[in-house]
């Protein structure tokens, strides 16, 4: 697994007078429980997932690039309705993992799994979505567009969860 080891602190959230005071948050202490978090999970599930550091772009076995892939604005965010991604609604999306930009959908953290068979992936983008924690998860293979849905795996939602609502000391 890559470790990211030239991480920006964010741990200071963007606050207005307006804005409510509750705002998720994201820094280098909650990164490394996900990660953490995330070489667990690999190891639960037989799986090696690579860290999007920052430093490199990360590559799926699908040929999609992260985060420059959010550049060609062709990500859909999809529900088991669909049957594919030209059905889905077209999203605001992009990297932001101090969660000052103003996507709908900011990404603080991206992990994938390249699965030995050709074009086979599994990539969890850990996000805040109206100031809530969501994880999408992209499984395409093919197509015009990146079809991303809200992931079912209940123990990457909860260990997620917990760690963008806990604690936001700064450990490094």
């Amino acid at each position: 697994m890559q470790k990211k080891n030239n991480r920006q602190s964010s741990d200071k959230n963007t606050k207005s007078g307006t804005e409510d005071t509750s705002k998720l948050s994201w820094n280098d202490s909650k990164e490394e429980k996900l990660s953490d978090f995330m070489s667990d999970f690999g190891d639960k599930m037989d799986q090696d997932y690579d860290e999007y550091t920052g430093d490199e772009q990360l590559k799926t076995r699908a040929d999609e690039e992260y985060p420059d892939i959010f550049k060609d604005g062709k990500m859909k965010l999809v529900d088991d309705s669909d049957k594919d991604a030209d059905e889905g609604e077209s999203i605001d999306i992009g990297w932001d993992s101090e969660l000052k930009k103003k996507y709908d959908y900011q990404i603080v953290s991206i992990f994938n799994y390249n699965d030995a068979d050709a074009e086979q992936h599994i990539t969890y983008l850990f996000c805040v979505h109206d100031n809530q924690p969501i994880v999408l998860v992209d499984q395409t293979t093919n197509g015009n567009y990146i079809a991303v849905k809200e992931t079912a795996n209940k123990d990457v939602k909860s260990g997620f969860a917990d760690i963008i609502n806990g604690d936001d000391t700064d450990d490094d």
